[in-house]
């Protein structure tokens, strides 16, 4: 395919909508980062101990986690690269489980990456 002929291709993704899944990558570092934060800072004030304390710190490690696989995802989808458009997919099937709201975004990241990443990093 001709560059021109993919700009008319709405399999495509566009890089309106690889932008959008980039930014769409960082918002959800950005709130995963601040989750681990907020928990970091709670098990700072609170101290050790109990099983509310427990919980806390599972939650705060998956957090910090989501937040590195979100970071990591950004970048290459910023770049249009393979692994990139794989891991998206992988997120957005687990985000699926996260109803209402993980569901929506889910579906949107699958949606965008089953489409052709022209660019640099990834061949139509």
């Amino acid at each position: 395919m001709e560059p021109e002929d993919l700009a008319d291709d709405k399999r495509v993704v566009t890089p309106e909508h690889a932008k959008t899944t980039t930014v769409l990558h960082g918002i959800l570092a950005t709130l995963y980062g601040l989750v681990a934060v907020a928990v970091i800072a709670a098990f700072a004030s609170f101290g050790p101990g109990g099983t509310v304390m427990d919980n806390l710190e599972v939650i705060g490690l998956f957090a910090a986690v989501a937040c590195v696989i979100h970071v990591v995802l950004c970048y290459g989808a910023r770049r249009r690269l393979r692994w990139a458009k794989n891991g998206t997919v992988a997120v957005g099937v687990l985000m699926l489980l996260a109803f209402p709201i993980g569901t929506a975004i889910g579906i949107y990241l699958i949606v965008q990456a089953a489409k052709p990443w022209p660019g640099p990093g990834l061949a139509a």
